[in-house]
């Protein structure tokens, strides 16, 4: 009975670690409860590993945060199938670290201003897991959360995020800088909302720590920003993004190598 015990309590300690981190992704724990309909005393025991949520509830968890339901249960020491030990030699983990990054992004529908968002990378085997806070309207605040994964093809690391009503996704495809390992160039290659709309942009993803304090760094530098208005930093890594970008009619040409010359 001790070991099935102490395992219990790793599960829940696990449970309630990565559950937090899911709602610390999406801005305010507030939000979480307000949207799930859950009591914010009940989903404080959730978080601190007091208790455990029902089925029922665990379900309305994974579907408002869209995530894979095997990322709540700890499954080291667990045998492989076939088909797991085949998925294993197939999939190749996204070559990026975990941590939060803001991505600076051209604005299709303003041309004078740049859209800040915030996105916590988490790396695990063969995968990594992407929540991000992008902007949904001009000026700061009004921010929309996605959840997704990163992979790898090839060169490239291709992010796909969704809301959690499914109703706006993005696809992002992302390469090292040489001169900055921990960031990305990167190019929007899809924003699509219930409408079928479909936009494109430039993107600079910028490594900014492990740990940060998420309120702060919505409120301080996400949004979109009008270009007169951001920070000395901020003009430069829009001066490297230029670099990179060609406008082709419409729409963008990004560079995600070094060009040459």
């Amino acid at each position: 009975m001790g070991g099935a015990t102490a395992n219990f309590e790793r599960f829940k300690r696990h449970f309630a670690k990565t559950l937090k981190e899911l709602s610390s992704s999406n801005g305010s724990i507030n939000r979480v409860c307000a949207d799930l309909k859950i009591n914010r005393q009940q989903f404080a025991k959730y978080l601190s590993g007091a208790t455990l949520p029902s089925v029922y509830i665990l379900q309305r968890v994974i579907d408002y945060f869209d995530v894979d339901p095997k990322i709540f249960f700890i499954r080291k020491g667990v045998r492989q199938t076939k088909r797991d030990q085949v998925v294993a030699q197939t999939e190749q983990a996204a070559d990026i670290n975990s941590g939060f990054y803001l991505a600076y992004c051209a604005s299709p529908a303003h041309a004078d201003a740049v859209e800040i968002g915030l996105w916590r990378f988490e790396r695990s085997a063969n995968t990594v897991l992407c929540y991000g806070q992008l902007p949904s309207g001009p000026g700061r605040g009004g921010l929309v959360g996605y959840t997704g994964v990163i992979t790898a093809m090839g060169p490239v690391n291709l992010l796909k995020a969704k809301t959690a009503n499914g109703q706006s996704a993005v696809i992002i495809a992302m390469s090292r800088l040489e001169f900055s390992p921990d960031d990305f160039v990167a190019a929007k290659i899809g924003e699509q909302n219930s409408g079928g709309a479909m936009f494109g942009a430039p993107c600079l993803f910028r490594h900014i720590g492990v740990e940060i304090d998420v309120s702060e760094t919505l409120r301080q530098h996400c949004g979109v920003i009008a270009i007169k208005d951001l920070s000395a930093e901020s003009q430069t890594i829009l001066e490297i993004l230029s670099a990179r970008t060609s406008r082709l009619g419409h729409g963008f040409m990004v560079a995600l190598s070094q060009p040459e010359g």
